[in-house]
């Protein structure tokens, strides 16, 4: 009978959309789980980032404000014994939360460049040259080599195209002449000027200027792809980020 073929069409029918909206469920839920994860990493992680990068709020300390803490005092003070030997000359003490330890900054005016030694809880001591050029392109030549975690986070989330850094496994007097001989380098090339240092604030203008560049920065990016990017660093890390630098320099 007719109605009888038609109940049996529609019961057919409704029993393999069950069956389609079953498949098309367990289908979706690896989807939705994955969309969840990208979504939780891309608005939620980023958000607990870009909090970390707080503004730059240095206040001035001394060597006794931090007795409680394990510092690197002997190669510390070893250290900027070195560059004040080579004619640096020393400008602060500072600290900044959430910074466990402190830093002495120097300037040397004559070759336009800042040098920070940094003693943290825990670390060795460790030595950073620093320069601007013009067209806002920071360059820093340092000893630091720490963790390969930690250098594995900055370079996959801090690091910006023309803020190029390089390691060098030296000591100051060797790391500066280092510095000098990059320095060069990099004005020959992008056929640019280096910026006149002042003082203690014109370097901390440079790094609010870098905080706020690197906020904006992981604004645009992936989280997923930073995160690709650390653990890529890790299995192979480097001891340079040029940035923008190779092909700014062709």
């Amino acid at each position: 009978m007719f109605w009888n073929s038609v109940v049996v069409a529609s019961i057919t029918t409704l029993s393999f959309t069950k069956i389609e909206l079953t498949i098309i469920v367990l289908g979706l839920i690896p989807i939705v789980i994955t969309l969840s994860l990208v979504l939780f990493l891309e608005i939620v992680v980023k958000f607990l980032l870009l909090r970390e990068i707080n503004l730059f709020s240095p206040s001035e300390t001394t060597l006794e404000d931090h007795e409680h803490l394990d510092l690197d005092l002997e190669k510390f003070h070893f250290y900027c014994n070195d560059l004040e030997a080579m004619g640096f000359k020393e400008l602060i003490d500072y600290t900044c939360p959430p910074m466990k330890g402190m830093a002495r900054l120097f300037c040397y005016p004559m070759h336009n460049c800042y040098a920070e030694v940094g003693a943290l809880d825990g670390f060795s001591a460790s030595c950073s040259i620093v320069g601007r050029f013009e067209r806002n392109w920071f360059f820093t030549a340092t000893n630091y080599n720490g963790d390969v975690n930690l250098r594995a986070i900055s370079y996959a989330f801090l690091c910006l195209p023309q803020n190029i850094s390089k390691f060098f496994d030296e000591e100051p007097k060797a790391l500066f002449e280092s510095f000098l001989v990059w320095k060069s380098e990099i004005k020959d090339k992008l056929a640019i000027e280096e910026n006149k240092i002042t003082d203690a604030e014109m370097y901390f203008s440079w790094i609010r200027y870098t905080r706020e560049m690197q906020r904006q920065r992981l604004l645009r990016k992936s989280i997923i792809i930073s995160l690709r990017e650390m653990h890529l660093f890790t299995l192979n890390p480097k001891s340079e980020w040029l940035g923008d630098y190779p092909k700014s320099s062709n």
